[in-house]
């Protein structure tokens, strides 16, 4: 995760484009249970949204990149499990807000809406807490 995190410096969280890769690499390298062309169709779903939902996404695309990033920069001297886990966490929050906002937007096409449900039913739903020890090794 900190690789990755160290590509948030060359991304523009103004640009939408630019926002949108780093979260797709993000996304890709920690929820490796998905298949990675799931992953690319989804994320082109979110690429093609327009107008105030295109906003939206941008919106959350951007807010959970820099908090991801803020987690890892104050994580420095924490324990890597509790690190994990809100990272992790936080990532899933944000997208299945986005996984709503493709559903939402493309609720009446079928093969859009199905993978968003297939993204949004293998993310985390509950975030493991960081006392209850249960953390799926990512790497």
């Amino acid at each position: 995760m900190s690789r990755i995190d160290m590509d948030y410096s060359s991304a523009d969280p103004s640009d939408f484009r630019s926002i949108h890769l780093y979260f797709q690499d993000m996304c890709s390298s920690l929820f490796g249970d998905i298949p990675q062309q799931m992953i690319d169709d989804f994320f082109g779903d979110v690429d093609a949204l327009t107008g105030s939902s295109k906003d939206e996404a941008h919106r959350v695309l951007r807010e959970t990149c820099e908090e991801v990033h803020q987690i890892l920069v104050d994580s420095k001297w924490r324990d890597p499990l509790e690190t994990a886990g809100k990272t992790v966490g936080r990532l899933d929050e944000g997208l299945m807000k986005l996984v709503e906002l493709v559903q939402d937007t493309y609720g009446d096409e079928f093969g859009r809406m199905l993978k968003a449900q297939k993204i949004g039913s293998q993310t985390l739903k509950d975030p493991p807490s960081a006392k209850s020890g249960e953390y799926e090794v990512v790497g």
